[in-house]
């Protein structure tokens, strides 16, 4: 998850005071004291964006790097979340709202501001081996499907994927797949295309709570589809892997008892 996300999801949670479980232990004392800053301060004087800022330096200062996942609504000590990616940073302009030397500071501010955005992938490219963020997807829906499904052709056609990426290592065009891949994963609202129409939109509420993971994996499943499209059999299942027509259907059945949703 990029830091940004974080930041912004703290604020967003302290101040409707929303899924607390999922982020601060019961007895915490700082959630309280976040939530009562975040809504006695005026929003002329501070807005989120700023506050987000002010979560992300501090987190910075402290060195915190990684943080507990969740389940079901709540921390738990068998997933870590890294932080990643390094925004550029303004400082926050003190004064009279609207008045001519706090407009004057922010107009400074903007000048000196360089406009570069960098994504932390966590591996060097090109890559040399399968991102870990979907080799874990991979082993997840391998271990989900073995023990809910009784149909074997399924995990077939995980390994045969999984296979046909390894095999491409190297490939310029697998690089870009990773790289779309693992910007849509790290990010804490999933993109989509509602049905009937042909523009991007945020998701809907029930599926930005989604796992990283599970959600990489398949994407990258369904975009291996389109670029490597002779390597798949589309219509007819194959004995020991699903056909591309099948396998689609399966993943749409899991995708909306999971609540998470792909966008391709």
């Amino acid at each position: 998850m990029t830091r940004q996300d974080y930041c912004a999801k703290i604020y967003r949670v302290c101040l409707h005071d929303e899924s607390r479980n999922a982020l601060a232990p019961t007895h915490s004392t700082w959630f309280a004291a976040l939530h009562y800053a975040f809504r006695s301060t005026s929003n002329s004087l501070l807005k989120a964006a700023d506050w987000e800022r002010v979560i992300d330096c501090t987190l910075r200062d402290l060195r915190i790097e990684c943080f507990p996942g969740e389940h079901r609504g709540r921390l738990t000590a068998r997933r870590v979340v890294n932080l990643v990616g390094c925004p550029v940073h303004r400082l926050i302009s003190f004064g009279t709202a609207g008045s001519t030397k706090r407009a004057a500071r922010e107009a400074l501010e903007n000048r000196k501001m360089v406009k570069r955005r960098r994504i932390d992938f966590g591996c060097p490219i090109p890559f040399e081996s399968l991102p870990p963020t979907i080799d874990e997807g991979f082993d997840m829906m391998t271990k989900v499907h073995r023990r809910k499904d009784k149909d074997k052709r399924i995990l077939g056609h995980y390994a045969l994927a999984r296979d046909i990426l390894v095999s491409h290592l190297g490939d310029p065009k697998l690089d870009v797949l990773f790289m779309l891949v693992l910007t849509l994963a790290s990010s804490s609202v999933t993109p989509e295309v509602p049905p009937k129409s042909k523009e991007w939109a945020l998701a809907s509420n029930n599926l930005r709570n989604r796992d990283s993971a599970s959600f990489a994996c398949t994407l990258a499943v369904k975009l291996a589809w389109y670029f490597y499209r002779d390597q798949f059999d589309w219509s007819s299942t194959v004995a020991g892997a699903l056909s591309v027509k099948d396998m689609a259907k399966k993943i749409g059945e899991y995708s909306s008892k999971w609540r998470w949703s792909v966008c391709c």
